[in-house]
């Protein structure tokens, strides 16, 4: 085990910057239909995301008014809280 880390090492430091590239120009060049792809969907997501934020942001809303009959409104005073239940 510990050889093969010592060789993976040793035989990275022999790279040169000259094959990086090479190897990322090929990498990229492969798979560049789902590397367009990927930054599209990330692209129309973020842009979707924006576009709801500004015009939930500039909508003018009237603050919600909740209303209930005072027939329907809770009895606090036979309200019982115990250990077990909240009634």
């Amino acid at each position: 085990m510990l050889s093969k880390i010592k060789n993976f090492v040793k035989n990275r430091e022999q790279w040169s910057w000259t094959q990086w590239k090479i190897k990322t120009k090929t990498f990229i060049g492969e798979r560049q239909a789902d590397i367009i792809l990927v930054i599209g969907v990330i692209l129309i997501s973020l842009f979707s995301f924006a576009m709801g934020y500004l015009v939930a942001k500039n909508q003018d809303k009237e603050p919600l008014k909740l209303e209930m009959p005072h027939s329907q409104l809770p009895n606090l005073n036979a309200t019982v809280i115990d250990n077990r239940k909240f009634l």
